[in-house]
C-alpha cells in the first residue's frame, strides 16, 4: 500500500531500562487506564477546536 519507510524517532538519550519495563508490565492497567484519560483529554480538546473555530478548514 505504501512504498516508503518512516525514520525511526529517537527522542530518548538513553535507552529504557528494563526495571521500567518490568513495573510497566505489573502495571498495565493503571498505565492504560492513564493513556485512556490522556486521549479522552485530547478528544475533548479536538471537539472544543472544532466547535470554537467551525468555518476553518486547516
Amino acid at each position: 500500500m505504501f512504498d516508503y519507510t518512516i525514520a525511526p524517532i529517537n527522542a530518548l538519550i538513553t535507552p529504557t531500562g528494563g526495571d521500567w519495563v518490568t513495573q510497566a508490565i505489573a502495571n498495565l492497567d493503571t498505565i492504560l487506564l492513564d493513556h485512556s484519560q490522556c486521549e479522552r483529554k485530547a478528544a475533548g480538546v479536538a471537539l472544543n477546536l472544532i466547535f470554537r473555530y467551525p468555518s476553518s478548514t486547516k
